[in-house]
């Protein structure tokens, strides 16, 4: 019991994750449980022990064979103890207290209370991310070359685990325990969009003979050595078969940047928070644009602005 004590004062107000150690953590119920187990048999076996001896004397002093057997019964017996207790002994009394004492410690478990309590503390964490970002054109070329493309078998997995926000495993965080959520400083794009609605009218009388209508068109401009920095992207999209109505007209500016990458933290696992999902409320994470040197023709370059 003594012992148990002193497990519940050592964990009082402990994190469950990081008692024992920070490193190697242990339930506290189930070391009370072993601890209550093996005091409570030890306990048994002395008192088991001190009955045998106590009985052995008390026939050397020649009783009577009713009362040799009732101690004996009473000795061993914890319920016979109770059945009989109109006729006690010395006997009888360690015998009724050995239940109350595993009933005890049952109780005891059961009233240790652990309480399930969230904590927010500002911490500054390290990670193993390299900060690198271009700061000057990929390459001079002087010719036609090959284009970087999205479908290759070396790039593509790497964009399509970005886009549906696959965990990254094996990230190494330095103090962090539990869960943390922090912001991941490196490169990206500052994205600046508007949304808006035009009219559109396809009823028989608007038509000219070949005219034709799209249901959406995404247009994407880069242009490349002029301004490598900025990327344009135009979408429309008409969710209505009507003839008449207000398509959604989506036009973004993407440039490059250094931003902010809001990010999760636990057990080992890394997963990248979602931004807003409105494009007029994107959430700004830029934390400073970055200006590509502007390529020429020959060795030559230019900054742009």
């Amino acid at each position: 019991m003594a012992a148990s004590i002193i497990l519940i004062l050592h964990a009082n107000d402990k994190a469950i994750d990081s008692w024992l150690t920070e490193t190697r953590s242990i339930r506290l119920s189930v070391v009370l449980a072993i601890s209550l187990t093996i005091g409570t048999a030890a306990l048994r076996t002395l008192v088991r022990e001190g009955i045998t001896v106590s009985f052995w004397v008390k026939v050397q002093k020649n009783p009577s064979l009713r009362k040799v057997r009732q101690q004996w019964a009473h000795g061993w017996s914890s319920l016979d103890a109770l059945l009989r207790l109109r006729h006690p002994n010395k006997f009888t009394v360690p015998s009724i207290l050995m239940i109350g004492i595993v009933a005890v410690a049952l109780l005891f478990q059961r009233a240790v209370e652990i309480h399930v309590v969230s904590e927010f503390v500002p911490k500054t964490f390290t990670v193993a991310v390299s900060p690198d970002q271009f700061n000057q054109p990929t390459a001079y070329y002087m010719t036609r070359a090959n284009a970087v493309s999205a479908l290759t078998s070396s790039f593509s997995g790497v964009v399509q685990d970005y886009t549906n926000r696959n965990p990254i495993t094996g990230l190494s965080v330095k103090d962090c325990h539990g869960t943390c959520a922090g912001v991941l400083t490196g490169p990206g794009f500052d994205v600046s969009c508007t949304r808006l609605r035009t009219n559109y009218d396809l009823s028989f009388d608007n038509l000219n003979p070949g005219d034709t209508a799209h249901i959406d068109y995404i247009t994407i401009s880069a242009e490349g050595p002029q301004t490598p920095s900025i990327i344009r992207l135009l979408i429309m999209y008409n969710g209505s078969p009507d003839t008449k109505g207000k398509p959604i007209t989506t036009n973004c500016t993407l440039r490059s940047a250094q931003v902010k990458y809001p990010f999760t933290y636990a057990n080992g696992t890394t997963t990248l928070n979602g931004t807003s999902s409105s494009v007029d409320g994107t959430l700004n994470r830029t934390i400073s644009l970055l200006t590509v040197d502007r390529e020429a023709p020959g060795l030559n370059r230019a900054l742009y602005e």
